[in-house]
Order: C-alpha cells, then structure tokens, then sequence
C-alpha cells in the first residue's frame, strides 16, 4: 500500500483495527452514539443568551460570560467569532460587520476624500 498510495497510505494498525471491526459484523466505521452531555453547546438558545449578555454589558470578557451563561470557554469563543462574528476591541465587544448606514458614511467620506485627492494630489502630502 505505501509504494502504491505514497504518504496517503493508512497504518497498518488503523486497516487491522476496521477488519477487526467488520469481523464482528459492523457495517460501518462510525462512533457509537454516546450517553451523556450534548455534542455541543452551540444551540440557537445560547447563541441569543450570549449576544443579549455582549449587547448589554460590551465589557464582559470570555471567562465572565462562561461563568454566567454556564457553558465552556471555548464554546463561548466559538459563539463570538464564529457563530455572532464578534471581536473585541479596546476592551468592548464590537460586531464586524457594518451596519448598512455605517457602510454607506464610509462611501460618502471615501469620495468626498478621492475628489479632494484628484482635485490636488500634492496638497494632501
């Protein structure tokens, strides 16, 4: 396999371990599902707890918020930049994107400036 298959060749263990499994009549590789906590704690509910908890109180850091809402820092994180795309930024939780007035007075700012510009390109040195 490895001369045929190059370094995207499985280790030997991993082809004796699945020929062990469909031995004993597995039809699939899968994990079995487990007993316990949830896959995840990345529900729409704690989506809208965590972005309620930001918006109120910008402050709030990562192990403040894990505290409060009882979920994990990491999906805490995970909520922020991934789910919400919220970063923080001198110590407040700001979105990244803009709203659309916010994109609209970057428009009018950035022509008035590129006619300034085209107008006297050396006045602005």
């Amino acid at each position: 396999m490895a001369a045929t298959l190059g370094d995207d060749h499985l280790a030997l263990s991993t082809v004796q371990k699945w020929a062990a499994e469909f031995k004993r009549c597995r039809e699939n590789l899968e994990d079995d599902p487990r007993l316990g906590r949830p896959v995840t704690a990345t529900t729409q509910e704690n989506i809208d707890r965590i972005r309620h908890m930001v918006m109120d109180g910008r402050r709030l850091n990562v192990n403040q918020i894990a505290n409060t809402s009882g979920i994990s820092r990491e999906r805490v994180e995970n909520i922020l930049h991934k789910e919400r795309d919220i970063s923080k930024m001198s110590a407040r939780w700001v979105l990244r994107l803009m709203t659309s007035d916010q994109k609209h007075t970057r428009l009018i700012m950035s022509q008035a400036n590129l006619s300034l510009f085209e107008a006297d390109p050396f006045s602005v040195l």
